[in-house]
């Protein structure tokens, strides 16, 4: 997620680098990428602040559709980090007691709150990782798991290490229907060493690559070699930080904080709808600095025809150990939203809430009312805007619905989700994609 600024572009101090581009239906472009200035360090603004210009061709975008730029953040978060309790670290408690506290501290403060975060500790070399946390968003459930590892899991027994078993065992936790929606990292916490992995280096890369998942490597204590560690940065689109000291291991997460911080997306929707394909460029503006970027790939309108009408949305859930939560996301909204109504039907008590525009929520400003159905034994939610519809083709978290109590593996968080497109006079509906 990345994008360069070109070279033959002069001057400008915002570097534009990484650049991933995603075209799809319904006539989308999307680019994700990180901005640097000119010292290489992150570049982080409110998308507010950018002026942004795109072209077709060089030819500016017709009056009707504005490139929608939005924080990394905007996409799913799903990260798992991999802490390595072996042997050599073991003999530095120091730096042992450093990592758990930049991990539940600094790392997990810093993020989304709709971040979804597992954990993976690995301490034997005779034994797989072991998987500590499944994906969840619960931070005090996942800093409460960090510090049991030590005294349930390691208990006074540590070998040699695995690190390349333990890379490949977390990048596998990601699944293959979700890629394009999803920002993936995993972020090893490692001495730099293995001794005793069975999985190569090819085939953790091969995988991570498959899955679109990024390592962020952080090597700490004294370690005689990276290459292992810049090899699973490098290969994957990552990056791979050092720490030889305890006390550098906050600013060292910090960096992964900026680096994750510092990535936006642009998306427009083209207004052609003809068989000539175009090269698109943008450009971004913020003060009296600039960057631009062309794409590597021309742009065919009519290869992704669709429904420019059909909205999508999408459900994410995410289960700790004393709760649950649902977040329902945009993943396309379709022109001239000013509401959206939306029956649930639920056996479980939850709470429902708009996401904050601080947390990236595209309603920014927006109303939510809750009804019981009159007829039936749900609730209807009804998300309004007081003044301008939602921009169009935008995307990212809408709403989450936060259950207190932790449901058995036999009942469903939702029994029933409908979105009610009567609202609509233009044709306009939504749909739910990965909910039937």
């Amino acid at each position: 997620m990345k994008v360069t600024q070109d070279a033959d572009t002069p001057g400008g101090g915002l570097i534009i680098t990484d650049v991933q581009s995603r075209y799809s239906a319904p006539y989308l472009l999307d680019f994700t990428f990180s901005l640097r200035d000119r010292a290489g360090n992150a570049v982080i603004a409110e998308p507010a602040q950018f002026t942004v210009s795109a072209f077709e061709n060089e030819v500016p975008l017709p009056s009707g559709t504005q490139p929608v730029l939005r924080p990394g953040t905007a996409r799913q978060l799903r990260c798992e980090m991999v802490l390595d309790y072996s042997e050599p670290l073991q003999n530095r408690p120091r730096v042992l007691a450093a990592m758990e506290a930049a991990a539940s501290g600094t790392f997990l403060n810093a993020l989304n709150p709709e971040a979804l975060v597992g954990i993976t500790a690995f301490f034997r070399d005779e034994e797989e990782a072991v998987r500590v946390a499944d994906f969840t968003t619960d931070r005090e459930y996942l800093r409460e798991r960090v510090a049991a590892i030590q005294s349930e899991l390691v208990a006074g027994y540590a070998t040699g290490t695995r690190t390349l078993d333990a890379v490949y065992d977390a990048v596998m936790r990601f699944n293959t229907a979700d890629i394009l929606e999803e920002d993936r990292r995993v972020v090893l916490f490692s001495s730099g060493r293995d001794t005793s992995s069975v999985r190569s280096l090819n085939e953790v890369v091969n995988r991570a690559a498959e899955r679109r998942v990024k390592v962020m490597a952080l090597g700490f204590g004294n370690i005689p070699d990276f290459t292992l560690l810049d090899n699973l940065a490098v290969r994957t689109g990552g990056l791979r930080l050092s720490a030889q000291h305890p006390e550098q291991l906050e600013a060292a997460f910090g960096q992964i904080i900026q680096n994750l911080e510092g990535q936006y997306v642009l998306r427009w929707p083209t207004l052609r709808r003809d068989s000539a394909a175009f090269l698109p460029r943008f450009t971004l503006a913020l003060g009296d600095t600039f960057g631009s970027h062309v794409a590597s790939a021309r742009f065919t309108p009519s290869a992704y025809a669709g429904d420019v009408r059909r909205g999508t949305l999408r459900l994410v859930p995410s289960v700790s150990g004393s709760g649950a939560s649902l977040v329902l996301r945009a993943e396309y909204m379709p022109r001239l939203i000013r509401k959206i109504r939306i029956y649930l039907l639920s056996s479980l008590p939850f709470e429902a809430r708009l996401v904050d525009p601080a947390d990236s929520g595209v309603l920014g400003g927006w109303r939510l009312t809750q009804d019981p159905d009159t007829d039936a034994p749900g609730v209807w939610l009804e998300l309004e805007s007081p003044g301008d519809p939602a921009a169009f083709a935008d995307f990212g978290p809408l709403l989450r619905l936060d259950y207190p109590d932790l449901p058995d593996e036999s009942t469903p968080l939702l029994e029933d989700l409908q979105v009610d497109n009567t609202l609509y006079t233009g044709g306009q509906y939504f749909v739910v994609v990965n909910f039937s």
